[in-house]
């Protein structure tokens, strides 16, 4: 049995979208075969630009699923008790310097409306690795990157005509 440890995000880049940890199954414990999946690759990404929105990312979370996002990690300082980051405790927070994944959205009466995010640190962190970042307010810049998500095939796909 391996010990696991996170070691989190390695930063974020739109060209670099991997969180990695210790522990994970390694490339030599399943080997690439490209007689299995002669074309599989990686190349293929989309973004849902920061200038669309986070009404037009939510729109593309609902249709699509996760996607990568980055955020300045300092704003973590300012989870309530509840792991939510609410409108009130965004603060000025402007730099990119972490990645995370949207997973959802959701809103409350009393929170608001949020992201339902994962983050790369690990089950103990804030709410078994997930925290809720305020949404449509730019909470920690989390959409100053955009949106970015790995496709299969026609990036067009992925969106509405």
């Amino acid at each position: 049995m391996f010990q696991h440890r996170s070691v989190g995000c390695k930063g974020e880049r739109e060209d670099a979208f991997f969180f990695f940890e210790v522990g994970m199954e390694s490339t030599a414990d399943y080997p690439y075969n490209a007689s299995v999946l002669p074309a599989s690759t990686f190349s293929n990404w989309t973004t849902v630009p920061a200038s669309a929105g986070e009404d037009q990312l939510a729109a593309f979370v609902r249709h699509n699923g996760p996607v990568q996002i980055g955020i300045d990690a300092d704003v973590f300082k300012n989870l309530d008790d509840d792991h939510h980051i609410t409108p009130d405790r965004c603060g000025n927070f402007t730099a990119i310097d972490h990645s995370l994944g949207i997973v959802g959205y959701n809103a409350t009466a009393d929170k608001g409306a949020y992201w339902i995010v994962k983050n790369s640190w690990g089950d103990a962190w804030a709410d078994h690795g997930f925290l809720y970042v305020a949404r449509g307010v730019g909470c920690g810049n989390i959409f100053g990157s955009g949106g970015h998500v790995y496709t299969y095939g026609d990036p067009s796909f992925y969106y509405d005509a």
